[in-house]
């Protein structure tokens, strides 16, 4: 998910607020990623602003619901994680505790965000979703999150700690309140979301946007859900070969029988 620019035209700028406990978060930040690397996809042509939220903030503010709070649903959430997964060629296991309480990573995150390059931030991300997502380690515990950044961001053990400790300072916590309630704001009723500028966006489709309609703010298109981000390319004319960026199905990439287990306990 690197934030890279463009010798000749500027870059989209895509915003991405999203949480760590949101699967589809995970899933939508790594294919962002694997184009936005790649210089036969989006490389120069798409920067990504991650923006930590606060999830349950925002089903609070929107009296939207987790998926995982309604039975029915969530025997389909099991289904429909492995699916996904498997489309998007994302290793994943849904953790036994989950969903998870998020208020101390995404405050971790938030801190990240403040003092760190968006690099760092990538990496952190990157790093805190498969701890969750794919070691399915315990991230409401700050050892976790401490030892997270170390072997798999390469924060030293002091930059690490330090942020460690921000978790509880005011400005913090503020910070994400502040993202969160701006999301809410904009439109956003879960995550992932992604904000895209119309002054990005070809004349034609501009001109078709303006006679739909906007979602929150006026001269922006807001998409929701890592499913979407087919449209979303579609609508900017950018180049789109699926979820794995290859143009070749899924099915026909695998490796390996399977790389999704599905705890029975979720």
């Amino acid at each position: 998910m690197a934030s890279l620019t463009s010798s000749s035209t500027a870059p989209v700028l895509v915003e991405v607020f999203y949480d760590i406990g949101s699967m589809y978060s995970y899933f939508a930040c790594s294919v962002l990623h694997r184009y936005t690397s790649s210089p036969a996809l989006w490389r120069g042509k798409v920067q990504v602003k991650l923006r930590p939220c606060l999830i349950g903030g925002i089903f609070k503010a929107t009296g939207n619901q987790m998926p995982a709070a309604l039975p029915a649903r969530r025997v389909y959430v099991m289904k429909d994680t492995k699916r996904t997964a498997e489309y998007m060629r994302v290793p994943a296991k849904v953790p036994l505790n989950f969903p998870a309480n998020t208020l101390k990573v995404m405050r971790l995150l938030t801190s990240i965000s403040m003092s760190c390059t968006p690099t760092q931030l990538e990496d952190a991300t990157d790093a805190l979703f498969r701890t969750y997502w794919v070691d399915n380690d315990d991230i409401s515990e700050v050892h976790t999150l401490q030892r997270a950044l170390i072997h798999k961001a390469h924060f030293s053990p002091a930059e690490a700690e330090a942020h460690c400790n921000a978790i509880d300072d005011p400005d913090v916590k503020k910070a994400l309140r502040k993202a969160t309630d701006e999301a809410v704001r904009r439109g956003a009723f879960g995550c992932p979301t992604f904000f895209v500028k119309r002054a990005h966006f070809p004349p034609d489709v501009r001109d078709w946007m303006a006679r739909e309609g906007a979602v929150g703010e006026a001269d922006e298109e807001m998409f929701f859900g890592a499913d979407r981000i087919n449209q979303m390319a579609f609508l900017l004319r950018l180049p789109w070969k699926g979820p794995g960026g290859t143009g070749v199905e899924p099915s026909s990439q695998r490796e390996e029988p399977g790389i999704v287990e599905i705890h029975s306990r979720l």
